[in-house]
């Protein structure tokens, strides 16, 4: 009974490990790719989410 709970501590720990450096690879992809962003992009990626947000409602009111 006892190694089944240190086991499961350790394989807990194990995955929460992973889980963390995942994170922090993916934080340090986003930051990079953030840094390498221009304005106008930035620009092209609003105005293209906002137009497809309005798509949305207007298909939903029509229903």
């Amino acid at each position: 009974m006892v190694v089944v709970y240190i086991w499961e501590i350790f394989t807990r720990t194990a995955r929460e490990a992973t889980r963390e450096q995942q994170l922090d690879q993916l934080w340090d992809d986003r930051q990079a790719m953030l840094r390498h962003i221009q304005a106008d992009e930035w620009q092209t990626i609003i105005d293209s989410a906002r137009a497809e947000m309005e798509k949305e409602a207007a298909k939903k009111s029509k229903e």
